[in-house]
């Protein structure tokens, strides 16, 4: 099992390769030849480069440290969503529809109630729940 588990990625990877060579390839013969600059390949070269120690990085995040930030972004998604119906339910009810402005703040009140379930649920599993109240590094 422990096997299976660490060999996982790497087959994720490989058909994921796989599966965007074939797109490649696909498109290649969709669309008609083109050639290709030496700039076009030296863009693509640079842009790898850039991009391989981010990859790298992401790679060697611990799974704490990750679940930790899944945790924020579903808290700040939940508190964004709660702020947006709020400001819709005002605006609604200003133009005087009462009907989309009660099914808005609806929708605000869950949002909210869905920020303090996680942010709940990840303190009693022993996660930090991420103090997204402040917006200060």
């Amino acid at each position: 099992m422990t096997t299976l588990v660490h060999l996982t990625p790497y087959v994720a990877f490989c058909l994921g390769v796989a599966m965007m060579m074939r797109a490649l390839h696909l498109y290649s013969e969709s669309r008609p030849h083109a050639p290709v600059s030496s700039l076009q390949k030296l863009a693509v070269w640079f842009g790898a480069m850039l991009a391989w120690p981010t990859l790298a990085h992401a790679q060697a995040v611990d799974l704490r440290t990750a679940t930790e930030a899944g945790n924020a972004i579903i808290m700040y998604l939940s508190g964004t969503f709660a702020a947006v119906g709020i400001v819709a339910a005002g605006v609604a009810m200003m133009m005087g529809r009462q009907s989309i402005a009660k099914w808005a703040f609806a929708g605000a009140m869950v949002s909210g109630l869905a920020f303090a379930i996680v942010r709940t649920m990840w303190s009693n599993m022993g996660i930090e729940a991420s103090n997204v109240g402040t917006f200060s590094p």
